[in-house]
């Protein structure tokens, strides 16, 4: 496992599971803590694979727990990701930073924007199956053409017509290269 901006809680600690965590199960650290995961991660199993260890591991033996994170989580966990200019989150990840803010939770993923969010949010994160980001990245979005910045959301400049891109301001990802 890589590094993470994990800290060592007494007691038995809470860990947030993503979506692939589930497909990584073998690779969590030892199972002497509590894991959650939210029912936006649960929809997101996508494949028949996926669907069927997230079953398993919530109803058997009661080792996942399902909570859904409040009003306040999320918009805690939005103005995260809009102060970096991370647009790439599922619903899903949104759900898992906003239940990890407010339960003072670890996240297990290997989702590099996930992790960028969780760094920029102050959430600890264990990568499972990558190295895991190195330092947060923090984005900006500005026209191909004419460099006009725009905020998050925009694809075309309302000036030249060309197509607006998401743009690195600083930082650097794992050895993948990014999110």
């Amino acid at each position: 496992m890589g590094a993470s901006s994990e800290s060592k809680p007494a007691g038995p600690a809470l860990l947030i599971l993503d979506s692939p965590a589930f497909l990584q199960l073998h690779r969590l650290p030892p199972l002497e803590r509590e894991l959650l995961t939210t029912p936006q991660v649960v929809s997101e199993a996508v494949s028949a694979e996926a669907r069927i260890r997230v079953a398993q591991a919530a109803w058997a033996g009661g080792k996942v727990r399902i909570a859904a994170p409040g009003k306040v989580g999320l918009a805690r966990a939005g103005r995260a990701a809009a102060r970096i200019g991370e647009t790439k989150l599922s619903a899903a990840d949104m759900s898992v930073l906003a239940l990890a803010l407010e339960t003072g939770a670890r996240v297990a993923t290997d989702d590099y924007a996930l992790q960028n969010a969780c760094r920029a949010a102050g959430v600890g994160f264990v990568p499972l199956a990558q190295k895991g980001i190195a330092s947060e990245r923090k984005y900006s979005f500005a026209c191909i053409g004419c460099g006009k910045a725009f905020p998050p959301g925009k694809a075309v400049c309302d000036e030249c017509g060309n197509p607006v891109e998401r743009r690195i301001l600083r930082g650097k990802v794992g050895p993948s290269g990014g999110p």
